[in-house]
């Protein structure tokens, strides 16, 4: 027959006498930066503008670089290839810096090659 054996109730902490519980400390919040910067313009202005801003990317056929986009800052570029990238109008090509296409163009591409593997 198996030997049981019995304890005493387990106490934490020791013998102490419960004080006042610590303050509790919560830390400053700190704003996280969003990588969206919401357009200067108004929704039609927008809307405009990013019509001028595909016409030239059809313009300038299947692949460009942002020098070649004109009459856009930076900023306004930055916001507009954003915009056609989630839309998959156009995709940045990876391993070349500032290089972009639309993607009717990488389709055409993959398309081309394709035949050479088959």
């Amino acid at each position: 027959m198996p030997i049981l054996a019995e304890s005493g109730p387990m106490t934490f902490g020791g013998n102490d006498v419960p004080g006042p519980a610590p303050p509790v400390v919560i830390p400053p919040e700190t704003p996280i930066p969003s990588p969206y910067t919401q357009p200067t313009a108004t929704a039609a202005e927008f809307t405009l503008r990013h019509r001028e801003f595909i016409n030239q990317v059809n313009t300038l056929g299947s692949c460009f670089r942002k020098e070649q986009i004109k009459n856009f800052t930076s900023e306004d570029f930055d916001q507009h290839i954003l915009v056609a990238e989630i839309d998959k109008y156009v995709s940045k090509l990876k391993n070349q810096d500032g290089v972009y296409c639309t993607e009717q163009s990488v389709r055409d591409i993959n398309k081309t090659l394709q035949r050479y593997y088959d």
